[in-house]
């Protein structure tokens, strides 16, 4: 994405949407459970960063905790793409049920 397109993501507020993660990755709300975690997963899959997430969502919450969901919803992803490209549709259906133990 552009600085502009991000620009206009954060603009338009979508990361606040409960529906606005695609169909495809909505099983991470089995994982991020919580308000301010739901909306990092939403904030996090816009704009790839966590450098301004308490700036622009007003959730107060640390840096480490900010790494530690970053680095949770990034081995989350990578396993589900990493089980799907192998047709391991076993470990793709227990990710997406939320029954993937992490």
């Amino acid at each position: 994405m552009t600085d502009i397109d991000l620009e206009l993501e954060f603009m338009s507020g979508k990361f606040f949407a409960d529906d606005c993660l695609p169909q495809r990755r909505k099983w991470l709300y089995k994982y991020f459970k919580t308000d301010a975690q739901k909306q990092f997963a939403r904030y996090f899959l816009i704009f790839q960063s966590i450098t301004y997430f308490v700036d622009h969502t007003g959730h107060k919450c640390s840096k480490q905790w900010l790494h530690k969901l970053k680095n949770k919803l990034k081995m989350l992803e990578d396993l589900y793409d990493h089980a799907r490209a192998e047709l391991d549709f076993e470990t793709v259906s227990k990710i997406e049920s939320g029954e993937y133990k992490i």
